[in-house]
């Protein structure tokens, strides 16, 4: 992932390879030589998606782009932080490999890691429908239309049947 950013783009590899240097593990074979599968899980998802989106960032603005303001959503909320000047990228490195090796563990303490689904569909409609239903829950609302529900894995295969 990246690999053709990294040998085209100088200021890309100078950035990669200091997210490379923040980080404890090698990114760099991360983000070029690991299986897709690795890329996939939240412990190296996480560190590989920022430092490669921050890299692009820096990019960016050397070709004189640059933001007026700066958001993000969900994770990409914390990836905004950067570029914005309000965090050091090797701080932000460290930060968010944190980040994924806490929810790593603590997707690894339960037995039912549980499963989650982005829902087009008004808010109180689906609150209607989750009412009374043990371990389906509203998890977050990413727009007026579009809400995630989260639950335990069996139940959440009973409440999809009715």
């Amino acid at each position: 992932m990246g690999r053709d950013l990294y040998e085209s783009f100088p200021v890309i590899r100078e950035w990669l390879d200091r997210a490379a240097d923040a980080a404890d593990f090698d990114l760099l074979h991360l983000l070029f030589h690991d299986r897709e599968e690795d890329l996939q899980k939240t412990r190296w998802q996480q560190p590989a998606l920022f430092a490669l989106e921050y890299a692009m960032a820096r990019c960016l603005t050397t070709l004189g782009i640059r933001p007026v303001a700066m958001a993000g959503h969900s994770f990409g909320r914390t990836d905004s932080l950067v570029p914005g000047r309000c965090l050091f990228a090797g701080g932000r490195v460290r930060i968010v490999n944190m980040r994924a090796r806490c929810m790593d563990k603590a997707a690894a303490m339960n037995m039912d890691p549980g499963v989650m689904v982005a829902v087009d569909a008004p808010l109180d409609l689906l609150k209607e429908l989750t009412e009374g239903c043990e371990n389906v829950h509203i998890s977050n609302i990413n727009s007026p239309s579009q809400v995630v529900l989260s639950g335990n894995t069996e139940r959440s295969k009973s409440w999809q049947q009715t």
